[in-house]
């Protein structure tokens, strides 16, 4: 939401934020002070501007009459609008870079004239992010975050100082989840950070304030990874070929008589410091029985030497110490022929 924070006369900054990329809430944040005698407040729309969007400034007072007051509105040095109650005005933010100066000058009836300063200050943050899951070879897609696995997020921030963009490497974070506090990953220049999820999958915002050393400019941005569910695929593991990563198998596969066929599960998202550390457990069972003997892991070997054929259910459970209490499962049926 939008702050305002009054530190030192007759100067008020504000700061413009917009924050793009994954799904997110962003919070402008306006800092800086008023006017000698704290007599103006100063209202600026919308909440949540953007580079170059329009920027509507209303002043208001609680100790004269506003509206018979004489009002001069300033834009980097040249007066661009004046009147009696002339207590609105809109104005362009500007580029990402830009620094723009409104001054505005109220001449009360009777009373001392007041003076603000308002500095238009664009800024912009946007969030990457890594999961730490497994995903198996060639996979071309994105490795997702589940409940309880790791994640790092970088917050890539556009924010100008006194002398233009600062680099982000120059940047003081302040990281947070769930509103508290991530104090040791929380610094200069600490732009990424490492988050958990939490052990229900519970959707945790993740919020970071950043500001520049001088603090003259600041930005406050989070957003919302909801943790995804692990899943399981099976493939054949052919003798020759190797894992057929290019045809999960669901449904039924076909096995002829005095054939054997192998097949490999592929846990995709499981916590890959587990996969890593054969800290993860397979259950195979066919029609409800264990097939402890008959399976390494997370491959497992099927042959029908009875000669007498039919259809048998193949299940698997997948679990990992620590992460959930349900299992990550996968079901096919085995036609022998």
């Amino acid at each position: 939401s939008m702050k305002l924070h009054f530190r030192f006369p007759l100067f008020l900054v504000v700061t413009l934020a917009v924050c793009f990329g994954v799904p997110h809430f962003s919070h402008a944040q306006i800092g800086g002070g008023y006017s000698s005698t704290n007599d103006v407040s100063a209202v600026i729309t919308p909440q949540y501007p953007k580079p170059n969007e329009e920027v509507k400034i209303d002043l208001d007072s609680y100790v004269f009459n506003i509206d018979s007051s004489q009002i001069t509105w300033t834009v980097n040095g040249k007066n661009v609008d004046q009147g009696t109650g002339k207590k609105g005005f809109s104005l362009n933010a500007g580029p990402i870079g830009s620094r723009t100066v409104v001054q505005v000058s109220i001449s009360p009836q009777n009373k001392p004239q007041v003076q603000k300063t308002i500095i238009v200050v664009p800024s912009s943050v946007h969030f990457i992010w890594e999961a730490k899951t497994y995903t198996p070879p060639f996979y071309k897609g994105k490795a997702l975050f589940t409940e309880q696995t790791r994640m790092v997020i970088t917050a890539v921030a556009e924010i100008s100082g006194t002398n233009g963009i600062v680099s982000p490497d120059n940047l003081i974070y302040k990281w947070k989840q769930d509103d508290s506090i991530l104090y040791d990953q929380s610094g200069y220049g600490k732009k990424s950070a490492e988050i958990r999820g939490s052990y229900w999958g519970r959707e945790e915002p993740i919020t970071v304030d950043i500001s520049t050393t001088n603090g003259d400019s600041f930005i406050e941005a989070s957003t919302i990874i909801p943790p995804q569910k692990p899943e399981v695929l099976v493939y054949e593991d052919n003798p020759i070929l190797g894992v057929l990563y290019n045809q999960a198998i669901s449904g039924v596969f076909s096995l002829t008589q005095n054939n054997e066929a192998t097949f490999f599960a592929s846990p995709y998202f499981s916590d890959g410091d587990k996969i890593a550390n054969s800290g993860t457990t397979y259950d195979w069972s066919m029609n409800g029985s264990s097939v402890s003997g008959q399976h390494n892991g997370n491959t497992v070997t099927f042959r029908d030497d009875s000669g007498k054929g039919g259809l048998s259910q193949i299940h698997i459970d997948i679990t990992q110490p620590k992460i959930s209490v349900v299992p990550s499962t996968a079901d096919f049926s085995i036609n022998f022929k």
